[in-house]
Formats: C-alpha cells, structure tokens, sequence
C-alpha cells in the first residue's frame, strides 16, 4: 500500500510539472546558440553587475512638456495674425522690433515681399475664421531656440506647423508649413 501511495503521489507530481510546463512560454533560442541543458547553465551564464552599479534598474525621465514665454507666444500670434491678414507692413514692424540683424536685413529685399504673399495666400484663407495654436514644445538647434506648434484653422482645413526660431532674445526666424 505504501508502494502504490508512493507511485501514485510521482505520477501527481510528474503530471502537474508537465502542465506547469506547457503554461510557461519557451525561451526564444537561436540557431547560433545551443540551449542551456540545465537551470544552473542559465544562472551561470549571467554576468555579475560591475563594481557601483544599481542593484535595481532606474527610472528613465521624461522631460517636461516645455511651454513658451508668453512673450514669445504672442510673438508668433503677431506674425501668424499679420500673415493671415497679408498685411506685410505689419509683418516688417513686429520683425523691426524683435528680429536679430539678419531677420531686420532680409526684410528689405524686394524677394521677401513676394514671398510673404505667397506664404500668406496658403495660411490666410484657411485662418481668417480664426485658429488655435497648440505649443508641441521647443528643442534647441544650433545654438538657437525654436519654438514649435500646431496651428489648427477653425475652418477645420488641413493644420500646420509653425516654427519661431530664437536668437537669445531676438527672433531669428519664422515659418509655416
């Protein structure tokens, strides 16, 4: 009797393991690596950590959505609402008063003229209704800070992309696509 209940309680743990073995997910293995014939090949294969690193793994931050000076949104709303109005003069007297001296020197050639109407006639009838600006954050590029949202026309056209670069505290650059 005590045979059969020695037999019969193997035969319990023999089934249970197999089930317990079929739940777990196989390792992946690869054709370039024979797999390890036991538990302790597997722990053995582990290397120990280096001398003064983190027992337990750390956090990776994320950094903060970054959003700009109010200063430097209503920067972009000046030039975003004098290109939606074509108003050009306008346009040169906000780049007058805060752009660098190449910004300040591009605005005299006669080239510039044409293209902020070109550029004016995509933003402006989409944005006459009006439109919202959504700050997507900033980034530094070349020493320069620039500034980037998403300009939603309330006419429900297609968005855009608005980009003010910054040089300190003048403005370097500005444009739409």
């Amino acid at each position: 009797m005590k045979n059969f209940l020695v037999i019969f309680l193997s035969i319990v743990v023999v089934i249970l393991a197999l089930q317990l073995a079929r739940q777990q997910p196989a390792a992946p293995t690869y054709a370039s690596e024979s797999a390890p014939e036991s538990v302790v090949e597997v722990v053995t294969a582990v290397e120990p950590l280096p001398a003064g690193a983190p027992s337990q793994p750390t956090a990776v931050s994320t950094p903060k959505k970054q959003t700009p000076a109010p200063e430097i949104t209503a920067l972009a709303r000046s030039l975003l609402d004098a290109s939606v109005a074509g108003n050009f003069e306008a346009f040169k007297r906000v780049v007058a008063s805060h752009g660098d001296a190449h910004m300040r020197r591009v605005m005299s050639e006669p080239s510039t003229a044409e293209t902020f109407r070109r550029a004016s006639a995509v933003i402006g009838p989409p944005c006459r209704d009006g439109y919202a600006l959504d700050s997507l954050g900033s980034l530094v590029q070349t020493g320069h800070k620039v500034h980037l949202w998403r300009l939603r026309p309330k006419a429900g056209e297609d968005e855009f992309l608005v980009r003010l670069t910054m040089r300190g505290d003048r403005l370097a650059g500005f444009f739409f696509q």
